[in-house]
């Protein structure tokens, strides 16, 4: 169906949702516009990651994602910032306003001048299919490393604010610039780290930055003042803008390699990302009970260990299925 009208739809939907926050009254509306808001979100982003892989050569696909994926988290780093002081100097409903009309303009740009691409006028053979991209050794070691991470990046996400202020003593404004940290940097090394990943080994880059991802979680079981705390948090941002742009670059390789289509290769990537968001914070939360404050961040480490290690050895034996330059060792 091309990508263009699934990103106009998702865009649409997501504004519809910004003007319901507005007038929603009960828990159960807020749900339920929130689910909305996901289903227009699945729309959106692994939909134009497809679109950069489609319109982008394999060899040049880490910058591509660097530059993709750069303005992403500078949203993520400012909007809490912006959010709270629109709430505070005008009304909290400006804020989802604000938000519906970003919608709308993207809308808009994307009708005015994104191609129409993706759409196929004939059905052609695509080899592998959704699921069945698993039963391939590449997106498989990928998806694993990638669910992994995204386990540890949940975990730092709901309970370093617990830690910042029930164990360590800091504010919440403390706490929220060393998040606003963590996310910036990771926002401005995407893209000269995804231009390097283009030239050098992306399995190197992709285990040296999530080694430092694990670095981090085990740092932050350590941490007891605001500088250690922010240690910690650019060190993740750091590992992240490192191993990120170099993953997501052989994901689109493979499937170039294996025709299977960009919508597919993103959303099964996506979904890693998603799942373990999602997981980390439920599956590991009883370790931070039995072992505050440190509990869940030592699992979320072990977890992304051997993610590490499992992605290590797994690619000395899939190694060759990356001919191009950069892509594996050399």
């Amino acid at each position: 169906y091309g990508r263009k009208s699934f990103l106009m739809t998702g865009l649409f939907l997501y504004a519809l949702c910004s003007a319901a926050y507005i007038v929603a009254l009960e828990a159960w509306s807020l749900v339920g516009i929130r689910f909305l808001q996901g289903a227009a979100s699945a729309m959106i982003l692994p939909i134009a990651m497809a679109a950069v892989a489609d319109l982008t050569a394999s060899e040049k696909a880490g910058e591509a994602v660097g530059t993709f994926n750069a303005p992403i988290y500078l949203g993520l780093g400012f909007g809490p910032l912006m959010g709270g002081v629109i709430a505070d100097w005008i009304s909290i409903e400006v804020n989802f306003l604000i938000m519906g009309l970003l919608s709308l303009l993207s809308l808009f740009l994307v009708l005015a001048f994104m191609p129409r691409i993706g759409e196929r006028k004939k059905k052609a053979p695509i080899r592998i299919r959704a699921w069945g991209l698993l039963k391939d050794p590449v997106f498989r070691t990928v998806f694993f490393l990638r669910f992994a991470l995204s386990v540890g990046l949940g975990v730092m996400s709901s309970f370093l604010p617990l830690l910042g202020v029930m164990e360590i003593g800091l504010s919440m404004a403390a706490v929220g610039f060393c998040i606003a940290v963590k996310i910036l940097t990771v926002a401005v090394l995407m893209h000269p780290f995804g231009k390097l990943a283009d030239k050098r080994d992306k399995v190197k880059l992709i285990i040296f930055g999530t080694g430092l991802n694990a670095m981090a979680l085990l740092g932050a079981t350590a941490a007891r003042s605001l500088p250690e705390l922010l240690a910690v948090c650019v060190i993740w941002g750091f590992g992240s803008g490192m191993s990120v742009p170099a993953m997501t670059a052989l994901v689109i390789a493979r499937g170039k390699i294996l025709e299977t289509g960009m919508g597919r290769a993103m959303g099964l990537f996506n979904l890693a990302f998603s799942a373990g968001i999602a997981v980390g914070p439920i599956a590991l939360g009883k370790f931070y009970d039995l072992m505050k404050p440190s509990g869940a961040f030592f699992a979320a480490a072990a977890v992304l260990c051997l993610g590490i290690v499992v992605f290590a050895v797994s690619i000395k034996r899939i190694g060759h299925l990356f001919p191009e330059k950069g892509a594996a060792s050399g």
